[in-house]
This record gives structure tokens, sequence and C-alpha cells, in this order.
């Protein structure tokens, strides 16, 4: 990285927490390390920074950091991330009920293990379905 990209990297992150109880030393990692409060000085080598890529849930985001989609897929930050809908904790587990009748129990509890694996089939992409229809 040249000095004139850290800079441009640096105003990208100072526009970024504009707004925000977050400093330029929250954002910034000088050897990996985050400089915490205070100003910073970008006076060593411009390959010594890391720089926050965004901002989630009030905390600086950094490369290789691991963050979790809504629909429960975890990933790893880069630069060209989309951080939208984003979270660093996964997705809560949702319980979903279902009524059955003792009659419908009694029915798949007696078939064969194909018939009642196509059930669990089709209840597998229902429930899917409506888990899928609830996150929107």
């Amino acid at each position: 990285m040249t000095l004139s990209e850290l800079y441009q990297d640096a105003a990208r992150v100072a526009k970024m927490i504009e707004g925000t109880i977050l400093t330029m030393a929250e954002c910034t990692k000088l050897r990996g390390n985050i400089l915490g409060r205070g100003s910073i000085s970008l006076g060593f080598d411009p390959d010594d920074y890391e720089l926050a890529l965004a901002i989630v849930e009030g905390k600086p985001v950094f490369a290789n950091d691991i963050l979790w989609t809504n629909s429960g897929f975890s990933f790893q930050a880069g630069k060209h991330v989309n951080f939208e809908n984003c979270s660093w904790n996964p997705p809560k587990p949702k319980t979903v009920l279902v009524k059955m009748l003792r009659e419908d129990a009694v029915y798949y509890s007696s078939m064969d293990s194909f018939c009642a694996s196509e059930i669990n089939n089709r209840f597998y992409k229902t429930c899917r379905k409506a888990l899928l229809e609830d996150t929107k």
C-alpha cells in the first residue's frame, strides 16, 4: 500500500465513522493491534496499518473478521463484501411447531423407510420455505 492509498483509506474511514461514537484510533490497527482511543499518526510504513472495512452493530469490521448473515451463514470479512444485514452473532434458531393428529402420527410411524424419507424431505422443504418467508 502506498502512502497516498493509506490517506485515501483513512479518509474513507473518517467519513464512515461520522455520526458514531467510534474514533479513528478504534478503526485502525497498527501491526495487528487496534490503536484504541485517542488520535492516530500515520508515520509508520503504510503496510503496517489496517483500517476498518465497515461498521457492524457499532463495532469496526476488519479483514478476516467472522460475521454472520441473517440466513445463518458465517463468512470472513473482505474488501468487496456487502455488510448490510450482517451481524457479529449467528441468528437465533427459530422453533416451528407442527400440529399433528394422533392418527397421522400412527400412519407416519407405520411407513417403510422410503416413504418416511420422502415425507421427511417434503416436511423439511415446507419448514425451510416457511422459515425463509418469515425472515423477509
